[in-house]
Protein backbone atom coordinates (compact mmCIF):
# COMPACT_ATOMS: atom_id res chain seq x y z
CA UNK A 1 0.00 0.00 0.00
CA UNK A 2 1.29 3.47 -0.90
CA UNK A 3 1.81 6.15 1.67
CA UNK A 4 -0.61 9.04 1.61
CA UNK A 5 2.11 11.65 1.18
CA UNK A 6 4.82 10.07 -0.96
CA UNK A 7 8.34 11.43 -1.43
CA UNK A 8 7.46 12.74 -4.90
CA UNK A 9 4.44 14.67 -3.65
CA UNK A 10 6.42 16.01 -0.71
CA UNK A 11 9.21 17.17 -2.99
CA UNK A 12 6.74 18.85 -5.32
CA UNK A 13 5.03 20.71 -2.45
CA UNK A 14 8.37 21.75 -0.99
CA UNK A 15 9.59 22.98 -4.39
CA UNK A 16 6.41 24.96 -5.03
CA UNK A 17 6.53 26.53 -1.57
CA UNK A 18 10.21 27.42 -1.94
CA UNK A 19 9.58 28.94 -5.40
CA UNK A 20 6.65 31.02 -4.18
CA UNK A 21 8.54 32.33 -1.15
CA UNK A 22 11.63 33.13 -3.22
CA UNK A 23 9.60 35.00 -5.82
CA UNK A 24 7.76 36.96 -3.14
CA UNK A 25 11.00 37.86 -1.35
CA UNK A 26 12.75 39.05 -4.50
CA UNK A 27 9.74 41.07 -5.58
CA UNK A 28 9.44 42.72 -2.19
CA UNK A 29 13.17 43.53 -2.15
CA UNK A 30 13.06 45.09 -5.63
CA UNK A 31 10.00 47.16 -4.73
CA UNK A 32 11.64 48.48 -1.55
CA UNK A 33 14.81 49.31 -3.50
CA UNK A 34 12.84 51.25 -6.12
CA UNK A 35 10.80 53.05 -3.45
CA UNK A 36 13.96 54.19 -1.65
CA UNK A 37 15.48 55.36 -4.93
CA UNK A 38 12.38 57.45 -5.69
CA UNK A 39 12.35 59.09 -2.26
CA UNK A 40 15.99 60.12 -2.67
CA UNK A 41 15.29 61.53 -6.16
CA UNK A 42 12.36 63.57 -4.78
CA UNK A 43 14.49 64.97 -1.99
CA UNK A 44 12.53 63.32 0.80
CA UNK A 45 15.36 61.04 1.95
CA UNK A 46 19.09 60.54 1.53
CA UNK A 47 21.91 58.17 2.37
CA UNK A 48 23.84 59.05 5.54
CA UNK A 49 27.41 60.07 4.82
CA UNK A 50 28.85 58.30 7.87
CA UNK A 51 27.10 54.91 7.54
CA UNK A 52 25.71 54.88 4.00
CA UNK A 53 22.31 53.82 5.36
CA UNK A 54 19.08 55.13 3.86
CA UNK A 55 17.22 57.64 6.08
CA UNK A 56 14.54 60.29 5.85
CA UNK A 57 15.77 63.88 5.72
CA UNK A 58 16.84 64.98 9.18
CA UNK A 59 17.05 61.47 10.64
CA UNK A 60 20.78 60.97 10.35
CA UNK A 61 23.26 63.56 11.47
CA UNK A 62 26.75 63.92 10.09
CA UNK A 63 29.43 63.14 12.69
CA UNK A 64 31.30 66.36 11.93
CA UNK A 65 28.28 68.54 12.79
CA UNK A 66 26.90 66.44 15.67
CA UNK A 67 28.91 68.32 18.32
CA UNK A 68 28.24 71.81 16.94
Amino acid sequence: MREFFSAGAGGLCFGLLLGILTTYGLGHWEQAKEWRKETVERGLAHYCSDTGAWAWKGECHDQSTAGD
